[in-house]
């Protein structure tokens, strides 16, 4: 699985992405946690136990990408010449997936949908229109 590390501002409690040294909202300096770093600190001249400040690491997991049905059965759809269906189907498929916040993959089936219906529907354009000249021929 995906994993991306965040570090978490002791500020703001902004999550930073990356190994930076400053907060991109407010500034502040960030602390890389140590892996042997003690939870308390001894000060030597008061004799007083501090606690230490830490920045935490948190791992957020990405969300899996999935196929769009959609595009799929467009794209077979208009392998079986079904022109206008599948171009439609492609249509609209292609633009949820080109939707920013969409977690659908599948654009190639989409475009493919799309290409190949449109590219029969003026096949099927041309031969109707020279089947009707060639019938009004004879």
């Amino acid at each position: 699985m995906n994993d991306i590390k965040f570090l978490e501002c002791p500020s703001c409690g902004a999550r930073i992405t990356g190994d930076k040294k400053f907060c991109d909202y407010c500034g502040g300096k960030l602390r890389v946690p140590e892996e042997k770093k003690k939870s308390t600190e001894v000060d030597s001249q008061s004799s007083q136990v501090k606690p230490q400040e830490y920045t935490r690491t948190v791992y957020i997991q990405k969300e899996q990408k999935t196929t769009s049905g959609l595009a799929v059965a467009a794209f077979i759809m208009s392998l079986f010449n079904f022109n206008i269906i599948s171009l439609i189907m492609g249509i609209v498929a292609n633009s949820r997936i080109s939707k920013p916040d969409s977690n659908l993959t599948g654009k190639g089936f989409a475009i493919a949908a799309i290409v190949l219906s449109a590219i029969q529907t003026i096949f099927w354009i041309i031969w109707g229109i020279t089947l009707c000249s060639v019938a009004n021929y004879y």
